[in-house]
């Protein structure tokens, strides 16, 4: 039975619907895996782009003497929907190979696709034009392919050349940027293809290969991968590409060896360096790479990167004073504890304060470095991100700089203080400052696994009556109970600003969860404001009264994303899960990870996913996905239920706004920080650089117009690629 049928329509807008799975022959049109002899198990992989037609193992198509697996097509006959005939030209000589029956219907169907646009009025098929696309290197007003679209071609062509299959996974997705009128080689999280937590195995051993082919890409991006020789590279990108821009290697887990790039680094246009939680070798280098830089950095993010010394990186980044006078944003956080870092840090701030720097963005957390000292030498910068998070005091002598700072400051937008467990009287006196100074506006306030419990609570609806511009507020995990809970709802009153509110992983259970819910839901409706509302993990155990709440959510028309994770709903909760996917209109972002479905529960809820048009961030529920495969017996049972969880998440991509925002984490938006990229620009104009940093015109002419709903929200009107996570 052919795979194709479920998961290809020509007349749908976007004719891809369906992910790939381990076992399927074919997910995506023009990808297809052909049998041309059942009897001796000879198949074929043949890929058809717009460009050209590839074979993969040939020696089955009696041409043994070559191994080039590129073919120049000479001819495409069609006698038939079950029969073709391709012949091409090897060497001097003309081959022909034909495929019958299945494999023929959907060979023809991927290539009369391939070739629709360019057949002429008689009818006839005009062949496909091939290109040498080993020499695109520069975009010029003639560059008829995207850099993404070469870069597809030039993969293949590398695997034909070295007689490999390519991966059908990674092949899909090559031809899924292919689509995308972009300069952006954009590897981040795609749910079913190369997440880390999919069940679906994706390897990108041999895509940097591809990508040396190309040198025109202005981002790239590796988000959650993991590919041997990933330094090197890195290393190779940098060498020679001159429009780069942005550089971002988040959350791999290959280990990167830092002086593999570090000299590339520094003469490269980069502007934004990200290699967040990605571990680093020798990461101290970094800093003498920052120090010999030719051109201007806006951001440096090795937040989590292991680098041991990094007392050392500091004192090599305040050898280039225009460095750190025009970086942007500075994440240095979570890179562990040593009395090298505590003595540098103050000194380095006071650098930064002395020569005036432009940086706005600084995130010190977890660094178990001396407040008191840190905050006193901060006060020449005009900080509007400040993440103190993990960073304690004992005494509250040691937090009067920070009291003072927060009295003073006219800039903060966003401050982020989780994780401190502040002592139960210090609460006031350290909130107080924010909340009567009448120049921080529009305030983000982080203040999550503080631990306050019942006491705390108190203490936070004394001073949260005197909170009057706070735009999202984050208390997740502070081990509030019902009644401190729902009088922090009820002082909550004045927030008119409110927009984002994540009050989750705060268990409760009978009378209290229910009247928390009840006040929730009060809540809710008298503040149109609240777009992101995070209440997951709140139900200790299974309780109707969260079917209440969703059954609310149906007919709102004001929120924008819910997390609802891990909060024991059963299958009946797929009874009002079901009528918001159906009813509710304004919804674009969903979690409902780690709750309590079964297949069949799953299962019901298809019906009302093919209806709904909205949705269009949903977080990968990994760990209800693997609960109900394991729970799951039946065979036929299973493979229903992987149908329709591969399906949700398809359609979901594939709703509107997907295509231009799905690389928001919505729910990690509160810590987010936009940067906007701009040309870029030489710290030394009497310096001749070893590569002429070009600039190239953002533009999105292929992207849908963001929904209605999301315009009324500003956080997501910037462009999302920039936020930071």
């Amino acid at each position: 039975m052919s795979m194709i049928e479920p998961y290809y329509d020509e007349t749908k807008e976007d004719y891809n619907l369906g992910y790939p799975k381990y076992g399927d022959c074919i997910r995506w049109k023009g990808v297809l895996k052909v049998e041309y002899d059942k009897k001796k198990d000879k198949d074929a992989v043949v890929i058809v782009t717009n460009q050209r037609i590839y074979f993969f193992k040939p020696k089955k198509y009696n041409v043994p003497k070559y191994h080039s697996h590129l073919f120049d097509i000479k001819s495409i006959e069609i006698p038939s929907n079950s029969r073709i005939i391709l012949r091409f030209q090897v060497g001097k000589k003309v081959k022909h190979a034909e495929f019958y029956e299945q494999a023929a219907i959907e060979m023809v169907r991927a290539i009369r696709t391939s070739i629709r646009d360019t057949t002429n009025n008689y009818g006839e098929d005009k062949i496909i034009s091939i290109t040498d696309f080993g020499n695109i290197t520069k975009p010029t007003k003639d560059f008829n392919l995207t850099p993404s679209a070469a870069m597809v071609e030039s993969y293949l062509s590398i695997c034909s050349r070295e007689n490999e299959e390519p991966s059908i996974n990674h092949v899909y997705f090559l031809k899924r940027m292919e689509h995308k009128n972009s300069y952006c080689f954009d590897f981040s999280e795609i749910p079913g293809v190369c997440n880390s937590k999919s069940p679906i195995a994706f390897n990108l051993s041999n895509a940097f290969t591809a990508l040396s082919y190309n040198t025109s890409f202005t981002q790239i991006k590796l988000h959650d991968v993991s590919a041997p020789g990933l330094d090197k590279a890195i290393a190779l990108l940098l060498q020679r590409n001159e429009y780069i821009q942005v550089l971002e290697v988040v959350n791999c887990t290959t280990k990167l060896d830092a002086k593999e790039f570090c000299e590339e680094l520094a003469n490269s246009p980069v502007e934004i360096i990200s290699f967040h939680g990605t571990p680093i070798m020798k990461g101290e280098s970094l800093g003498v790479m920052m120090s010999k830089r030719e051109y201007k950095v806006i951001k440096l993010d090795v937040n989590g990167c292991g680098i041991n010394k990094l007392g050392d990186m500091m004192r090599g980044m305040m050898l280039n004073e225009n460095i750190i006078k025009n970086i942007k944003a500075l994440d240095i956080s979570n890179n562990g504890k040593s009395e090298d870092c505590i003595l540098e840090l103050p000194l380095f701030i006071e650098k930064l304060s002395a020569i005036q720097s432009q940086i706005e963005y600084l995130n010190i957390s977890n660094l178990d470095v001396n407040l008191e000292e840190v905050m006193n030498k901060m006060k020449g910068l005009n900080l509007k991100y400040l993440n103190i998070t993990g960073n304690k005091w004992n005494k509250l002598d040691q937090a009067m700089e920070l009291i003072n700072f927060f009295q003073t400051n006219t800039t903060l937008k966003q401050i982020c203080m989780s994780e401190m467990k502040f002592q139960i009287d210090h609460i006031v006196p350290v909130l107080s400052p924010i909340a009567n100074n009448v120049n921080l506006t529009s305030i983000s306030l982080d203040l999550k696994n503080n631990g306050f419990g019942v006491d705390g609570g108190i203490e936070l609806y004394k001073i949260l009556p005197s909170f009057k511009n706070v735009k999202k507020l984050d208390l997740s995990g502070n081990k509030l109970k019902g009644k401190a809970m729902n009088r922090i709802l009820t002082f909550m009153e004045t927030f008119n600003e409110l927009d984002t509110l994540y009050i989750g992983n705060n268990p409760m259970s009978g009378k209290e969860l229910e009247e928390f819910i009840k006040n929730l839901i009060t809540f809710i409706r008298g503040h149109n404001n609240v777009k992101i509302l995070r209440i997951n993990e709140i139900a200790e155990k299974e309780n109707t009264c969260m079917d209440n709440f969703l059954f609310e959510i149906v007919h709102n028309e004001s929120l924008l994303a819910i997390d609802i994770s891990g909060n024991h709903l059963n299958d009946l909760s797929t009874i009002p899960m079901g009528e918001i996917f159906m009813n509710n209109k304004t919804l674009v972002a969903l979690d409902f990870d780690r709750n309590d479905f079964t297949t069949e529960g799953f299962l019901s809820l298809s019906y009302s996913i093919e209806n709904n048009s909205t949705l269009s961030f949903v977080d990968y529920p990994s760990k209800m996905y693997k609960k109900i495969s394991k729970q799951t017996m039946s065979v036929d049972l299973l493979q229903r239920f992987e149908e329709c969880f591969y399906n949700f998440f398809n359609k979901i991509k594939t709703n509107k706004t997907n295509n231009c925002f799905g690389d928001i984490h919505i729910f990690d938006i509160i810590n987010s920080y936009p940067l906007k990229i701009t040309p870029c620009e030489l710290l030394d104009k009497n310096v001749q650089p070893k590569l002429i940093g070009k600039y190239i015109e953002p533009t999105q002419t292929d992207c849908p117009e963001m929904p209605e709903q999301l315009k009324s929200f500003s956080d997501l009107k910037k462009d999302p690629n920039y936020y930071y996570n």
